[in-house]
């Protein structure tokens, strides 16, 4: 009985031991950064986009104990094709044409900067979180749009290309899994506006690296 008393007492002094040390190794490593992308939809809108793309490079970097700044760069690709019959020519104050398709396309670089914080220790394997803060969103689009007549007969179009800036808002959530003492899988969700006012919610997974 004695052996194994003395047995569990060093196995319980080796597990603290080891786990100070884990927690030290964490507190050292500041930055976790690695790849990720995002599939999801948009709301509060009359009309869905045809094809959305979403995918990046995130950066962590430790400041406090639970806190971290979150950062990064991001590719988001939108297609848009629609027909839109207007109710009364006389609301649009446009009177030559019934009805006009467009066709879009957006490819944004977000820069986002937020602020994350940890509900759990950081050394522990699963590990909640919710971050917030501020997006920079740079929009290249191209707009076809094609006007018809009653008969559905071509009268013109109208094409446009530029570039947009907006600063707009991001929410996110989710847990980083902890593999091994370096390498993370993250899956969480996020949550922004853009320079419509549009609504987008998505699902994000990626793979994170510590040091």
């Amino acid at each position: 009985m004695k052996r194994v008393t003395i047995a569990i007492l060093f196995f319980s002094i080796a597990l603290q031991a080891y786990t100070q040390t884990e927690a030290k190794q964490d507190s050292a490593r500041k930055w976790r950064v690695g790849a990720f992308v995002n599939n999801g939809f948009e709301v509060e809108i009359s009309y869905e986009p045809e094809f959305i793309f979403s995918g990046g490079i995130k950066a962590d970097y430790n400041i406090f104990r639970r806190f971290a700044i979150q950062t990064g760069i991001e590719y988001f690709r939108r297609k848009y094709n629609m027909e839109y019959v207007p109710s009364s020519p006389t609301n649009m104050q446009i009177t030559d044409f019934s009805y006009f398709t467009f066709r879009d396309t957006y490819n944004y670089i977000e820069l986002p900067l937020s602020i994350k914080f940890y509900i759990l220790k950081k050394n522990n394997k699963i590990q909640p979180y919710f971050a917030t803060g501020l997006i920079n969103q740079f929009a290249f689009y191209n707009s076809n749009d094609i006007y018809y007549d009653t008969n559905k007969v071509y009268l013109y179009d109208r094409q446009y290309k530029g570039m947009l800036y907006y600063l707009n808002w991001v929410f996110a959530g989710g847990i980083d899994i902890r593999c091994n003492d370096r390498l993370f899988v993250d899956i969480g969700y996020v949550a922004k506006n853009d320079f419509y006012g549009f609504y987008y919610i998505g699902i994000a997974t990626g793979v994170k690296y510590a040091f």
